[in-house]
């Protein structure tokens, strides 16, 4: 008795066009699937990936391929290192600490708002 393969397993490497499209994108209609398939055979990626072909022996598309095409496509970085741009700086934790937080500039002086004359003809500031 031979056992029937089921193509829906999460776990299976090599997967029919069909679990293909279920995994991808089950809402698109078969044709215009199909056509996105031929379309990205003949398309490379940019890392230079061209999405997988069936395989003759196992009757299927690798899907570990599938996924790193696709994520290469879509600009999807597995490796973190290529998300960086520059180096992380060397931490200094022998920092002087600041001697207030809050705001570091000095304030303008202001000139009084009200000003009165007194008897003497000199004016002094209302509080």
């Amino acid at each position: 008795m031979t056992e029937q393969a089921d193509d829906t397993d999460p776990k299976a490497l090599f997967v029919s066009d069909r679990e293909l499209r279920r995994r991808i994108n089950p809402r698109l209609g078969w044709d215009r699937f199909r056509a996105a398939v031929r379309l990205a055979e003949k398309t490379k990626s940019p890392d230079g990936r061209i999405f997988p072909q069936i395989h003759e022996l196992w009757g299927g598309r690798y899907w570990p391929s599938v996924v790193a095409y696709l994520d290469d496509t879509s600009g999807v970085r597995k490796d973190a290192a290529d998300n960086t741009s520059t180096p992380d700086e060397p931490e200094d934790f022998d920092a002087t600490t600041r001697e207030k937080a809050g705001l570091q500039a000095q304030r303008p002086q202001r000139p009084p708002v009200l000003v009165r004359q007194t008897s003497s003809n000199s004016t002094t500031a209302m509080a």
